[in-house]
């Protein structure tokens, strides 16, 4: 299960505890009421405090109860979950589930789905950047594509991954190779620990290997799926 998925489940377990909000608990009993072992709910909780979602203070001594305090609302780890499953191509099975499981955002998720030519998303789980390509970028719309990555750049760490997804004929025209090279050399001086790019579209390879080599990089994946294994 996604870390946005058992961060739901932990919402959904204390629901009538806020943001920020100290709840005490111990580690075995979330971890009999989650279904979990002791080492692994151990690691969730660590990978949820490193992305900044809660908080958890040990207790002193065996037994004792420790604290846990939330910061992230179940609203945002739904709609971030949902975000995910559209980028791994599940996207009726999100907003069929959407519908039902966090009506509340259904608005929000369909706005952001449906009003962007090209999608941003940056799962800071796995420091991951995810970026869709949606449309042929050209010159009256490089600015607004330039300026939404550059702004989910700002949340990427030294280390993280991004993967963009190029499919089909949706490759830049010519005049837009100025505001490219310039976004190329951003995302190179964010020192990402790789670049990949993943397309169904064979007869693209060239084009997007010459982009590559440009930045140092060279990975190129027919899947999603073995992109992000890298």
């Amino acid at each position: 299960m996604k870390l946005e998925g058992i961060y739901i489940r932990l919402r959904t377990h204390f629901h009538n505890v806020g943001e920020e909000e100290q709840v005490d608990v111990t580690m075995q009993q979330l971890a009999d009421d989650l279904f979990y072992t002791l080492r692994n709910l151990r690691i969730i909780i660590k990978k949820m405090e490193e992305v900044g979602w809660l908080t958890w203070i040990p207790g002193r001594g065996r037994g004792n109860r420790s604290s846990i305090i939330f910061h992230l609302t179940k609203e945002e780890a739904q709609l971030q979950f949902f975000k995910s499953m559209i980028f791994d191509g599940r996207e009726n099975e999100a907003f069929i589930r959407v519908e039902t499981e966090a009506p509340s955002i259904m608005l929000e998720l369909t706005d952001w789905y449906y009003h962007s030519k090209f999608i941003v998303y940056y799962d800071p789980a796995i420091q991951r950047q995810f970026i869709n390509i949606r449309e042929l970028i050209t010159k009256e719309n490089v600015a607004i594509y330039c300026s939404a990555i550059k702004e989910s750049l700002e949340h990427a760490t030294e280390g993280f991954t991004i993967l963009i997804d190029m499919n089909g004929e949706k490759i830049n025209t010519p005049d837009v190779e100025g505001e490219m090279e310039e976004l190329r050399s951003l995302v190179v001086s964010k020192k990402p620990s790789a670049i990949a790019l993943y397309t169904h579209a064979e007869y693209m390879y060239p084009y997007l290997k010459q982009r590559m080599d440009e930045m140092g990089h060279n990975k190129i994946f027919p899947t999603k799926k073995e992109a992000e294994a890298t």
